[in-house]
């Protein structure tokens, strides 16, 4: 379960409502071909298109996958959430005892999305 370190609602006017926006394979052909990708291979710019029936506030990201990859998020600004490439066992479960792909990693501070925007995602296969 998600829990920020700083709750915040400036807007008393709505409501926040726990929501998963969730993407796969089946979901986004790009991620499908990710995993046929050769070692040294990548995939830039992968859109993962939010809803657009209310606000989204992107407060943490849980992955699953194969242990040879690295990704890299970009927000709907077109920041890197990181400086580099970072091994997916490595940043999804940091402290080596939860199983892989069931670590929720919080993004402080949150990122605010506007209605219907993109969020990117770079992969690359490291072995």
């Amino acid at each position: 379960m998600y829990r920020p370190q700083f709750p915040d609602n400036p807007h008393k006017e709505f409501r926040d409502e726990d929501f998963v926006q969730y993407f796969d394979q089946n979901s986004n052909l790009q991620l499908a071909n990710a995993l046929n990708l050769a070692v040294g291979g990548m995939i830039l710019e992968i859109p993962l298109q939010l809803q657009s029936d209310a606000p989204f506030t992107w407060r943490a990201i849980q992955v699953n996958g194969p242990a040879n990859f690295a990704m890299r998020f970009k927000d709907p600004y077109g920041n890197y959430l990181t400086d580099d490439w970072v091994m997916l066992p490595l940043a999804f479960s940091p402290d080596s005892t939860a199983p892989f792909g069931t670590t929720v990693i919080p993004l402080e501070p949150a990122i605010r999305c506007p209605l219907g925007s993109v969020v990117w995602v770079d992969i690359l296969r490291v072995s």
